[in-house]
Parts: C-alpha cells; structure tokens; sequence
C-alpha cells in the first residue's frame, strides 16, 4: 500500500479546510439571506421581499394570463391597546394575529410584514377568492381566547385588489389596496374592502 508523504497529507488536509470553510460560508450566506428575507417579530416575510415577489407574481399573472391579488391589513385600535396594556403585551398580539394569517392562507401565498401592517400576495386568484381568506383571519380574530375580554378590541382594516381586473401594474395594485384599506378603517369593527 502506497502512502500519502506528509507534505502530501498537509495539501490534502488544508484542501478539505478549505473546502469546509467554503461550505460553512456558503450555509451562512444562505442563513443570512434568509434572515434578511424575515421580519424578526413576526417570522413573516419582510416589507423588501415582499415587493420583490410582488414584482415576480405580476410579471407571472401576465405571462400565464392568470389573475392575482393583495391584502393589506392594518390592526384598528393598536395604539390604545399598546397604552394600556403595555409595548410587550402589543408585540404579542401582533405575534397573534400574524400567526392567524400564516394559518389560513394557502400554501402558495406570500404573507408579509407590511411596515405596520400585514401584506399578503395571493397568486391565481381573484379579490373575491382572496376576501373569503380575509374573512376566516377576521373570524379567527372576533373568536381568538388571546383577546377575550380585551377593551379596546383589536379588529383588522383590510383591503383588498387584484389584477388584470382592477389594474395592470404594481404601483396601482398597491394603491388600490391601500385606498381600500382606508376606507375600511372609515368602516370600522373588522371591515373588508374590495374593488
């Protein structure tokens, strides 16, 4: 049997270093890329990914000619909620509420951080499709045992819009939900707003 010279063995040895070091990098550049993709609060996607995968979903919906959609909710009455129950009793609720909208999408849909609000994309489907969805996640809310008998109660301003239907392009897309969003707030309790 042949055996490696110990300057042989040296090479080989700092070759597989080497090579874990590479590959450590790379599943540390991966898990970094991850995290920056997530909001830490929540561990729903960011405000950032969101509008990068909006921009893949609306150039997708084009080209198979399918439709597509958004939400965007705000939570009604957190303020008040945060003065008198306190920031950390406020970031639990909206840990809450992000985990009922993780729980009653679909697996192909995107829910988000949106600044101080939610975002969801919902591809292949309309606004009519996508506010039953809305509906459940207001219905978890109303029967959630977290807000039982919490004054003010929390509720969620939603709206909603798609396209092709509504509009062609992101930046409308996005205004159109937000206008939407408002006008349930004008609403009140838990509203939904579609175009």
């Amino acid at each position: 049997a042949k055996v490696f010279s110990s300057k042989n063995q040296k090479a080989f040895t700092d070759t597989a270093n080497l090579c874990s070091i590479i590959i450590d990098h790379e599943a540390n550049a991966s898990g970094l890329q991850e995290a920056f993709r997530l909001d830490s609060m929540t561990g729903l996607y960011s405000h950032r990914y969101f509008h990068e995968e909006l921009h893949r979903e609306i150039k997708r919906a084009a080209k198979t000619k399918h439709s597509a959609a958004i939400l965007i909710a705000s939570i009604g009455h957190i303020n008040e909620y945060n003065s008198i129950y306190g920031h950390l009793a406020g970031d639990e609720a909206i840990k809450a509420i992000a985990e009922m909208f993780k729980e009653n999408i679909r697996d192909i849909d995107l829910a988000t951080r949106y600044g101080n609000r939610f975002a969801v994309i919902f591809p292949e489907i309309d606004s009519n499709a996508a506010k039953k969805i809305a509906e459940k996640i207001c219905s978890e809310l109303i029967s959630s045992n977290i807000f039982k008998d919490k004054k003010p109660a929390l509720t969620l301003r939603i709206g909603i819009a798609s396209l092709p239907k509504d509009v062609d392009n992101e930046t409308d897309l996005i205004n159109l939900a937000e206008k939407n969003v408002f006008e349930s707030k004008r609403k009140g309790g838990n509203s939904i707003t579609v175009s």
